[in-house]
């Protein structure tokens, strides 16, 4: 009966959203969000979808992205093969991305009398200083469901408290 999609910014630099950052190069088996993101893109076990200027985001198979175009895109190098993307762990710029934008739906479930809130889609936002200037500018790079990423998110491990590095909960 009634449906509203919003969305939001997702700040990493604030203090309770840092654990999505942390660390910004994979060790140990952890990662960050993008990272993990990043990796899923290059083995072919999700699929992106373009991020368009005019805010109207379509989640078919006529807006994939590819992936070579991403790299392409924001100059990351990547040894490729026929189809296959080699990137190294320092090529992915997880320190760049400051931010995500996320799609929520809200809508009322008229049957059971009840509003809910679904997150559709993220999009990871790169932070990068001009060329010529120091002003910050941002780059909105690809929009991910987020149901094409629950099944992975088990594979990160998230701190839970800045004090205590030993403490980190699973996604």
């Amino acid at each position: 009966v009634w449906k509203r999609e919003v969305y939001r910014t997702l700040d990493l630099t604030k203090p309770e959203n840092a654990g999505l950052a942390d660390p910004l190069t994979p060790t140990d088996g952890r990662m960050n969000l993008f990272t993990l993101i990043f990796k899923l893109l290059s083995d072919k076990k999700i699929q992106a979808y373009t991020y368009n200027l005019d805010g109207n985001e379509q989640l078919d198979d006529a807006h994939r992205a590819d992936f070579k175009d991403i790299l392409d895109r924001y100059k990351r190098l990547a040894a490729t093969g026929d189809t296959v993307f080699v990137v190294e762990n320092s090529d992915i710029p997880s320190s760049e991305v400051l931010s995500y934008f996320i799609k929520e739906v809200h809508y009322y479930d008229q049957h059971n009398s009840s509003f809910h809130t679904d997150i559709e889609a993220l999009c990871p936002v790169l932070h990068r200083t001009g060329d010529f200037d120091l002003n910050i500018v941002k780059y909105p790079m690809f929009w991910i469901r987020v149901s094409d990423l629950t099944p992975y998110m088990n594979l990160i491990q998230i701190p839970t408290s800045e004090y205590n590095n030993a403490a980190t909960v699973e996604l």
